[in-house]
């Protein structure tokens, strides 16, 4: 009687023609760039094969076939999964070179392929949409007959690696499609590793905005499978996928849901339903939240401190305040260090509604953090504004953002940027925002200090308050200093009265 894993294949080999329409569909692709990561302690190759399948994979005379096949076999090295691991690092912008070249290593005697190196070639070619060739190599691998050696190489990474790869394309059914593969075979069924993968397919699809299909799937789960109950991060990950949708009704049911059917939110909850509120400019209902975490005796993280001080922030407003440029300049360095992108740049429009335009220091922690993000686009924009205000952006950055255009093949964005630049002189030193913290602080204090020896030295000779008025500097910016100095002043003036 043949196994569920037998079965499974065997459907699949007489429905190959069907498995474009299941898998493989074409829809909208967001490149990316982030590859899974990969250790290897120890390495078995010397730098003379390394630089022998380097140089041979470089001729532009190769390609993928006979040719590349025969190519390799002239080299007479015998490949081992340490050198094709730094390979893949190399070229991995080449993925039918890679392809053919871990199918002829496959091929050789002796050789046994990693887990790693199987997971990086199945990443590798579904980052290039060659989602029928990893398909293949994953297939091979389950329920042969009386077992293939190397079976094992399919793991539950691997699943998890495909997934991601088909909702970063934007195909979300088929990332839906391969769990319910993934999870029907015994080694990962019968494990806690079907809820783990559950969780990544359903956190995949929202975060690349397809957060409707992904809760219609839930749902529909919940209805045909009435023993699972789903784990808090389910509804965390739904949560948080709503709101960054923009979809406070549909958040705010889920909310409803969740107490009707007893589900008990973690901290993790709250941060999201704070966070997701501050951005939607609903701040009373994030306070009120603040309190309820209060009440039932949860401790605040940093996701909630945060959100916590942009509500204090948005009551100061609220109230009738008027933020200066030192407080939005202050807060976007908080936002930015604490990574809130959304929040970051809604203060940043602000500031400029407000007429505050962003220094060098606050321009450059936006510029990066969109480059972490991945939101190129937008930090070029912030970027080509900073000339137009006047601020020489640090070299340091230009050539951090220059680099990360080119590696993703935005050429005319990059090309675009040098053109700026060459108009411009820049630093190639690291702004102060990066060193010389040390530097900049002693700065501040001797300034201080001057500050108040000057005004002690006013205070000695004039007696007139009308001319003491006339003297007086300090602005609302500088209230902070104001302790300080006042301390220094009253240090001096009785050492004075002591030493008459």
């Amino acid at each position: 009687m043949k196994t569920l894993f037998q079965q499974q294949r065997h459907f699949l080999r007489l429905n190959a023609h069907r498995l474009p329409k299941l898998f493989f569909s074409d829809q909208s692709w967001f490149s990316t760039n982030q590859n899974p990561p990969i250790n290897y302690s120890s390495s078995s190759f010397t730098n003379a094969k390394f630089s022998i399948i380097a140089n041979l994979l470089s001729d532009p005379t190769i390609t993928f076939s006979s040719s590349l096949h025969s190519a390799l076999d002239k080299t007479q090295v015998d490949p081992d999964p340490d050198m094709l691991q730094a390979i893949f690092l190399r070229f991995d912008s080449s993925p039918r070179l890679l392809h053919g070249l871990f199918l002829w290593a496959e091929k050789r005697p002796g050789f046994e392929s990693s887990d790693t190196l199987f997971d990086s070639m199945v990443n590798v070619l579904g980052k290039s949409r060659s989602f029928e060739e990893a398909w293949s190599l994953v297939l091979d691998r389950i329920g042969d007959d009386g077992g293939r050696e190397g079976s094992n190489l399919v793991s539950v990474n691997t699943f998890v690696i495909l997934i991601r790869r088909y909702a970063r394309a934007g195909m979300a059914q088929a990332a839906i499609r391969t769990f319910e593969f993934a999870s029907s075979l015994d080694q990962i069924c019968s494990s806690d590793e079907k809820t783990n993968l559950f969780e990544t397919m359903l956190d995949s699809v929202c975060k690349e905005g397809h957060v409707r299909v992904a809760s219609e799937y839930f749902t529909r789960k919940k209805q045909t499978d009435l023993c699972w109950v789903p784990s808090i991060k389910v509804y965390n990950i739904l949560l948080n996928g709503w709101f960054r949708s923009g979809k406070l009704k549909h958040a705010e049911r889920l909310w409803s849901n969740m107490k009707k059917n007893g589900v008990l939110p973690s901290v993790v909850t709250y941060g999201t339903l704070i966070e997701g509120y501050c951005t939607m400019r609903r701040v009373e209902r994030a306070v009120e939240l603040v309190d309820e975490m209060k009440e039932v005796g949860m401790e605040l993280n940093a996701k909630v401190k945060t959100e916590e001080a942009m509500n204090l922030y948005t009551k100061i407003v609220q109230s009738g305040h008027a933020p200066d440029r030192l407080t939005y300049q202050l807060l976007l360095k908080l936002l930015c260090e604490a990574e809130r992108l959304d929040l970051a740049v809604q203060v940043s429009k602000e500031m400029t509604v407000k007429g505050f335009d962003r220094d060098l220091a606050s321009s450059t922690m936006l510029v990066h953090l969109l480059c972490k993000m991945h939101r190129f686009e937008d930090a070029f924009g912030e970027f080509e504004d900073m000339i137009r205000r006047g601020i020489v952006p640090q070299y340091l950055t230009f050539e951090r953002m220059n680099n990360e255009l080119k590696k993703r093949g935005m050429t005319e964005m990059a090309r675009k940027q040098c053109d700026m630049m060459r108009y411009v002189h820049s630093s190639k030193k690291l702004p102060n925002t990066y060193v010389g913290e040390e530097d900049s602080s002693r700065t501040r204090r001797t300034l201080i200090m001057r500050k108040a020896e000057a005004i002690y030295d006013m205070l000695k000779t004039c007696n007139d308050p009308r001319e003491l008025v006339k003297h007086r500097t300090l602005s609302g910016n500088a209230v902070s200093r104001a302790g300080q100095l006042i301390e220094i002043i009253k240090k001096r003036a009785k050492e004075t009265s002591m030493n008459g």
